[in-house]
């Protein structure tokens, strides 16, 4: 990280936490154990502490804590899951196999899709219809410019 880069972010989180002087921040920023870091893991952990309600000093960056294992997560690494969900524990059913107990689905998954349609069609019969807003009625050409002239008459 640069010393522009440096003094970017410490712009940035001043402006999330005001009670962050710039000063202190890029003190940090340019600190040993913060200058030779990635700029991304940086911004991502800076951003973690700054919105914990107990945190009152930036330096707490510096322990070591949950933001630099979520600095670290590759986007490759990442694998999203199609459902059906576990009713139980969460896990998408392909991944369940290693799970200490049977798939179950979520209690509003366990309807019959025949079931569900029925519902869906139930509710669209109870649907009151939707009404057409009316159409605004135009003045007569003329009508404005007669109750101006009438008004001014009025208080002259």
């Amino acid at each position: 990280m640069n010393t522009h880069e440096a003094e970017r972010i410490a712009a940035a989180f001043h402006q999330l936490r005001p009670d962050w002087p710039v000063k202190q921040l890029l003190t940090l920023l340019t600190d040993t154990r913060m200058v030779d870091r990635p700029r991304r893991d940086v911004v991502v952990c800076l951003g973690w502490v700054a919105c914990e309600s107990g945190t009152s000093s930036p330096y707490r960056v510096l322990e070591s804590g949950p933001w630099w294992r979520a600095a670290n997560v590759q986007g490759d690494s990442v694998q999203l899951h199609r459902g059906p969900w576990c009713g139980i524990c969460g896990r998408a059913q392909d991944h369940h196999a290693t799970a200490d107990h049977e798939f179950e689905l979520a209690p509003d998954r366990k309807r019959a899709p025949e079931a569900q349609a029925a519902i869906v069609e139930d509710l669209r019969q109870r649907k009151e219809p939707t009404r057409t807003p009316d159409t605004p009625q135009q003045p007569p050409a003329g009508a404005g410019r007669a109750r101006v002239e009438a008004t001014e008459k009025e208080t002259a």
